[in-house]
């Protein structure tokens, strides 16, 4: 009798056993080897990430890392389970029906949160904005507190909170990404001289640039774009620029203060309403 069942545990080693030996060892080094490039992924995410957002960028590199580790490994280890169990004689399709029953039932139940997840995915992934950037989320704009693969937190600048789930945000626009836009636009009467002003609005720009306050912060000096309106009382004139990110409302700021400024120096009027007032005059 033992020797029978060592023959037949013998013969099965052969074959099936020697099988799912083949499927663990498989398995083992499949997992090893997505660990192995996730972690090139984790450090390519890192060098990525520069200057404020290096911390950031190691966060979020983590965080995904961790997520696809377990993902695959979660994935290779039930395709190894269903090898084993076939060597053993066991039908997986009945399982495999049922995983796929549950698995449906569960997405359709929360869909949603898989949509929020997935697209927190990518938002990750993909470095689309980071803590502390101003973006603008369909008709919501704010700084950035918070991002997790579930949701983003913004708050505006009322100081109110607003929690959006990921899987809404379809579209987004970071508006403190490498560099911000300077607009100002600045409006003139219409007995002042175009090409003077213009030339005083670019002088001003220039000293902004070279102001060692300013000199970090201004990318590219604001100059006159050109004339962009007529108005009733006055003509509008644009100056554009390149500052570092979110620095663009500070230095509009003060490039407004300049141009008042230099205005009243030289002489040239910034328009204003003007509104007569006439009184009925009192019979005697």
């Amino acid at each position: 009798m033992d020797q029978q069942v060592t023959a037949t545990l013998w013969e099965w080693m052969k074959g099936p056993g020697l099988r799912v030996l083949f499927t663990v060892v498989s398995a083992a080094l499949i997992i090893t080897a997505l660990r192995t490039l996730t972690r090139f992924l984790i450090r390519y995410m890192e060098v990525r990430g520069n200057g404020l957002h290096q911390m950031e960028a190691q966060k979020r590199a983590k965080t995904l890392g961790s997520i696809i580790n377990s993902t695959l490994t979660v994935i290779v280890a039930f395709v190894a389970l269903m090898m084993i169990l076939q060597e053993f004689n066991i039908k997986i399709m009945p399982i495999l029906a049922g995983a796929g029953i549950a698995g449906l039932a569960i997405g359709f139940g929360a869909q949603t949160l898989v949509k929020d997840v997935i697209n927190g995915f990518f938002i990750l992934l993909e470095n689309q904005y980071y803590v502390g950037d101003i973006i603008k989320v369909k008709d919501v704009a704010g700084a950035v507190e918070g991002i997790n693969l579930r949701r983003t937190v913004l708050r505006d600048m009322e100081g109110a909170v607003h929690f959006i789930p990921n899987g809404q945000i379809t579209q987004v626009a970071n508006l403190t990404r490498d560099w911000s836009g300077l607009i100002v636009e600045v409006g003139v009467d219409y007995k002042e001289d175009i090409d003077e002003v213009s030339e005083v609005l670019n002088q001003i720009g220039q000293e902004l640039a070279q102001d060692g306050e300013y000199k970090d912060v201004v990318l590219e000096p604001p100059t006159v774009v050109g004339v962009i309106d007529f108005s009733e009382s006055q003509v509008t004139l644009r100056m554009m620029g390149k500052v570092v990110p979110s620095k663009q409302w500070g230095t509009a700021q003060e490039l407004r203060r300049r141009i008042k400024k230099k205005f009243d120096q030289a002489g040239i009027e910034i328009p204003f309403p003007h509104r007569v007032v006439i009184s009925p005059k009192k019979r005697e």
